[in-house]
């Protein structure tokens, strides 16, 4: 499939999505738009998937929503902007997946060098929990 055709998709099924939401909290289009900032007309073409909302706007709908940011941006195959903006932020991060990268490493590889960090990170979590606790 090409690219064009499965963004168009993922912006149809993230806008049935966003429409589904907005109704099922009972929320009135124009009260959408009014409290994004938006119009109503263009609120209604995201919905339709006829237009990609900004990176804000999809940050200010998860927020209006209630709907994890993070899931607005896969379904619309973008990397959040929570992500990068910590990524920004951390060059040594950078540098290793830049490394991992130039390294050729596999994708069995890849994918346990991320299982392993994960651990390491919900070890990290418990410790500075019972660090919290101990408080």
């Amino acid at each position: 499939m090409d690219d064009t055709r499965e963004q168009f998709i993922r912006q149809f099924d993230t806008g049935d999505y966003l429409a589904k939401v907005r109704t099922e909290k009972k929320i009135r289009l124009t009260d959408a738009a009014r409290a994004l900032g938006i119009s109503p007309p263009y609120l209604k073409e995201i919905e339709k998937g006829l237009k990609l909302p900004s990176d804000m706007l999809i940050r200010s709908i998860a927020d209006y929503y209630e709907i994890p940011e993070d899931e607005l941006f896969r379904r619309l195959g973008k990397i959040p902007l929570l992500a990068r903006e910590q990524f920004n932020e951390m060059p040594n991060l950078q540098k290793l997946l830049s490394d991992v990268r130039k390294r050729n490493v596999s994708e069995g590889d890849k994918e346990s060098l991320i299982d392993e960090i994960t651990e390491l990170y919900k070890r990290f979590l418990q410790r500075i929990s019972k660090d919290e606790e101990g408080d």
